[in-house]
């Protein structure tokens, strides 16, 4: 399942300021990059074809988090807002909801915020979204290794595998309803929820 992230959506909507000069040049410079990532164009039609967020055997998956108030919207209405912000951009309240601070690209709420008021959050935002458990990205994890929050319900998965972050190879696996994180050293088993308790 591919879902798209903050730098995807960046890049459909025209915010370059992350691209480096020689992806430009490998395009054959601007305007045939901006052709190829428009909405209609070979990269860029595909790229919005994507999910935001995926529900897996009561694990939700998305790149930055789903709010509280983001999470009122279910699956299948973040991904439908998704596909209608990329083609608005800005100016809608659900454009900034889905493709603003809060929204599932970018929010790191539950990632930086205290467990005292991250983790009332996320229960509140799994039970809206009928899930037990929440996989995030996102938010680089410094240290290469993957971060259990929240009593498990949180999963932070961004080791750093890009070179600049470290290079630290990590992958998270779900066997049946456990999680594991693997690494080059072997693997950890990583803390599960318990439905019914509360982990704050």
């Amino acid at each position: 399942h591919a879902l798209i992230g903050n730098h995807e959506a960046m890049n459909l909507t025209g915010d370059w300021r992350y691209v480096h000069p020689g992806d430009i040049a490998a395009f054959g410079g601007a305007d045939a990059r901006r052709e190829a990532l428009a909405l209609d164009g070979d990269y860029g039609a595909w790229l919005a074809a994507q999910p935001a967020v995926a529900k897996i055997a009561g694990t939700i998956f998305v790149h930055g988090g789903v709010s509280p108030g983001a999470a009122s919207l279910g699956v299948d209405g973040l991904n439908a807002g998704l596909a209608s912000s990329l083609r608005e951009q800005a100016g809608t309240p659900l454009a900034e909801q889905i493709l603003g601070p809060d929204g599932p690209l970018w929010y790191r709420g539950y990632v930086l915020e205290e467990p005292a008021s991250a983790c009332p959050a996320l229960r509140s935002a799994l039970d809206a979204l009928g899930a037990s458990r929440m996989v995030v990205g996102h938010t680089t994890r410094r240290d290469g290794r993957i971060q259990s929050r929240c009593g498990g319900q949180l999963h932070v998965i961004d080791t750093g595998i890009a070179k600049g972050y470290g290079g630290h190879l990590a992958a998270w696996e779900l066997r049946g309803a456990d999680a594991w994180a693997l690494y080059p050293d072997g693997p950890v088993d990583l803390e599960d929820p318990v439905l019914g308790e509360d982990p704050a």
